[in-house]
């Protein structure tokens, strides 16, 4: 990668549309409430810079809960959950608030305590749950005459940061990514090269055997053409001339055709012994 595309990359990624602020209030009414108790409910999402208030007076809601989990632009994001108290009024001792992150209570409160700010574990969902015992005398005594406030509260719920694949962490990844593809395609070439030089040579052992094998079937009369042409006499071995001796007479031929012509006695006496009649 060119030294000049990195930093463009790094600008462009921090440049990109970043979550802005955002503040939700979301009231524990009898509403809310009973939905919250579904055991297929899922958390409410919470992102970086951002926070939802939590605000409850309604004492009569015997049970309410509220789910929240921390999110952010990549799944290997890590978030703490966090709570904090903006306002806590119980005087109803039979009121408990708990904070659970898994199946844990963290932290439970009635009227002989305040809660203070808290945070889950890195990657823990929050839970909080609200819980009102009513006893029979509340349900006698008419609302009129009961204490105008007795219970109420409003949490903030924020995130903070453990871990985040921040845009230098994205553009490392990208390079990483790149030059492993780089590398991966180098040994795949090589790999490649070497099973070709391996199957040229295994064709050429193999051409050679075979080549062997035919010769090895050839008829014996064929095999041998080649050692008995190189045994063949060569035609600078024949003598170039012949000496013949005709009546006591030495004639040295070159040719045949250079032998002396046959007497009228020696034509007579062949054929003569040509006509005499064999028994």
């Amino acid at each position: 990668m060119k030294p000049v595309v990195v930093p463009v990359l790094v600008l462009i990624i921090t440049l990109l549309p970043q979550n802005a602020a955002d503040s939700t209030t979301i009231k524990l009414d009898e509403g809310y409430c009973r939905n919250s108790l579904s055991p297929s409910v899922n958390p409410e999402k919470l992102k970086p810079g951002n926070t939802i208030k939590l605000v409850w007076n309604s004492p009569s809601i015997e049970r309410c809960s509220a789910y929240f989990r921390g999110v952010g632009e990549d799944i290997k994001d890590l978030y703490k959950v966090c709570v904090r108290p903006l306002s806590y009024t119980v005087k109803d001792c039979d009121v408990e608030l708990t904070y659970s992150q898994g199946v844990s209570i963290a932290k439970s409160y009635t009227c002989y305590s305040t809660p203070s700010t808290w945070c889950t574990e890195a990657g823990s969902n929050l839970l909080i749950r609200i819980k009102s015992s009513s006893s029979l005398l509340d349900k006698i005594i008419p609302d009129v005459l009961k204490p105008s406030v007795t219970a109420s509260m409003t949490l903030e719920l924020y995130t903070e940061e453990v871990y985040t694949v921040g845009a230098y962490t994205k553009l490392g990844m990208i390079i990483g990514a790149a030059g492993g593809g780089i590398v991966g395609v180098v040994f795949i070439v090589i790999f490649v090269v070497c099973i070709v030089q391996h199957v040229r040579s295994k064709r050429k052992q193999r051409d050679e055997t075979h080549n062997r094998r035919q010769c090895h079937d050839l008829p014996l009369s064929q095999r041998s053409d080649q050692r008995a042409n190189d045994n063949l006499i060569s035609p600078s071995s024949i003598p170039s001339s012949v000496d013949v001796n005709i009546d006591g007479n030495k004639y040295k031929l070159a040719d045949p055709a250079d032998l002396p012509p046959p007497s009228y006695d020696e034509v007579m006496a062949l054929e003569t012994e040509e006509s005499r009649p064999t028994t």
